[in-house]
């Protein structure tokens, strides 16, 4: 086996150098003082997996505690929870034709003699309320 090894140069420092400068055999001493302690290594390996599991089935109970145990269907949703604002409507046309037969907003003299009310009780301040023929003035100079 000599044979095979080529010889090493002079300054050549080997990793392992056997007895008499031959190369060492790595069956009759694989540890070095400069290894880790193969203890510690593997105390560090169990210490990795034992932080992962535990870590794992932590996160698993948290999800597990927090699952609601009833599932929450359509019917229930429903009655349990309250929108703020009316649903969307399919047919917006028809369902304010429908509201303004239930309730008919005032009209004619009704509208008249209310905003005549208005215009005597006043707004609560110095200046008085525009005209509607000031709001219509102003809208169309807006729209120019």
């Amino acid at each position: 086996m000599s044979g095979m090894v080529p010889g090493l140069h002079p300054n050549t420092r080997p990793q392992r150098k056997g007895e008499g400068g031959a190369w060492k055999v790595a069956a009759d001493n694989a540890f070095e003082a400069r290894d880790a302690p193969p203890r510690w290594v593997a105390l560090g390996l169990v210490g990795t997996l034992a932080v992962l599991l535990l870590s794992v089935a932590g996160v698993l109970w948290f999800v597990g505690a927090n699952k609601p145990r009833v599932p929450l269907l359509a019917d229930a949703a429903k009655a349990r929870f309250h929108t703020a604002g009316p649903p969307l409507e399919a047919a917006p046309q028809a369902d304010r034709a429908a509201l303004e037969r239930v309730h008919p907003a005032p009209n004619g003299s009704a509208l008249d003699a209310a905003m005549g009310a208005v215009v005597q009780q006043g707004w609560g301040e110095a200046d008085a309320p525009p005209s509607r023929a000031d709001t219509a003035m102003k809208r169309a100079e807006a729209r120019q």
